[in-house]
């Protein structure tokens, strides 16, 4: 089975992140810190858009064209 490779720009609108600090300017920095997998657990996601999408397969063999391949019968065949 082939694995696909995906870049893309994800835009989301999260609620309810919680984020304890002693000011406000201290709350955006450490919000600005965060990785995105924990402002997802910590906050809800609200509604989310991909874009931009580019996508690559490691599959070297693709099925459409395997009647491009010779088979061990057609190899033998050009050998005699």
């Amino acid at each position: 089975m082939p694995t696909y490779t995906f870049d893309f720009n994800l835009e989301a609108w999260i609620n309810g992140l919680e984020i304890e600090a002693d000011s406000e300017e201290e709350a955006f920095e450490k919000l600005r810190t965060m990785s995105f997998e924990d402002i997802v657990d910590q906050g809800y996601c609200k509604r989310h858009d991909i874009s931009d999408i580019d996508v690559e397969s490691d599959d070297d063999y693709p099925e459409d064209d395997e009647e491009d391949y010779l088979d061990d019968e057609d190899l033998l065949d050009d050998e005699e």
